[in-house]
């Protein structure tokens, strides 16, 4: 009967690989860290923002400023790369459009620890990860820091699934942006 008490041991290991995957494929975890840029036309706009004299040194935007009104157009190099940007809105600014821009993605690091009774249909999760930045995120500085955090993970119909707004809340306090 010595072999009951390792059916949790052995759990927990198997719900290790499966919170990694469940991690990996939950949509919180795969939200990338943007910056919010407004171009197309001429706007109230602070241009001196870092990430605006960044895009303009990749080559991804022009820009000019008179009389405290800012002209920010889109290159040709910029209008190739917005496919991969979120356009949020336009027409606020006259033919102005908001575009959040993709500079990180989320990366799990090999440190999934799992506690707590995964036969209950119930474990915690505690993990590391960091920012991966894409070529704007590294022209920004943003930096490969790893942070931990943890988050449950809820069995259901035989899948692990992340509790999507504990993992949103334990993002935001580990990294908050």
């Amino acid at each position: 009967m010595r072999w009951l008490s390792l059916i949790p041991v052995l759990m927990l290991a198997q719900t290790t690989e499966e919170a990694a995957q469940a991690l990996r494929s939950s949509r919180v975890f795969q939200k990338p860290r943007y910056i919010e840029v407004i171009a197309g036309g001429r706007m109230p706009l602070n241009v001196t923002r870092p990430h605006y004299r960044v895009l303009d040194t990749l080559g991804l935007i022009q820009y000019r400023v008179e009389s405290g009104v800012a002209e920010v157009y889109l290159t040709r190099t910029g209008e190739a790369a917005s496919r991969g940007w979120r356009l949020s809105y336009t027409g606020s600014y006259g033919d102005a459009t908001l575009w959040h821009v993709p500079v990180a993605t989320r990366v799990l690091l090999q440190q999934v620890r799992t506690t707590g009774a995964a036969f209950q249909g119930r474990a915690d999760v505690e993990f590391s990860w960091r920012w991966q930045p894409n070529r704007i995120g590294d022209a920004l500085g943003i930096q490969k820091t790893t942070f931990s955090t943890k988050v449950a993970l809820i069995r259901e119909n035989g899948v692990w699934r992340v509790d999507e707004p504990g993992l949103l809340r334990g993002l935001k306090d580990s990294d908050p942006l």
